[in-house]
């Protein structure tokens, strides 16, 4: 269904969104925004450095042997 909609206008301009029109976005644009307020905000894929904390805090628990965290 997502097929006959034009999706190019999200390019020049910033629409309010409802959850009916998120559902039917394309996955591929849908998964590379967030909806706030009813606004289009556009999520950057985190940064190696990012990833790396993320990790380092996923882990800290086992490797201090605080099993209770997780």
């Amino acid at each position: 269904m997502s097929e006959a909609v034009d999706w190019s206008f999200l390019r020049t301009t910033i629409p309010i969104v409802d959850m009916a029109m998120y559902l039917d976005m394309p996955e591929d644009i849908a998964r590379t925004v967030e909806i706030r307020d009813g606004m289009i905000v556009h999520c950057e894929s985190p940064s190696p450095n990012h990833v790396a904390v993320s990790d380092n805090i996923k882990v800290a628990p086992t490797r201090s042997g605080l099993q209770a965290l997780r």
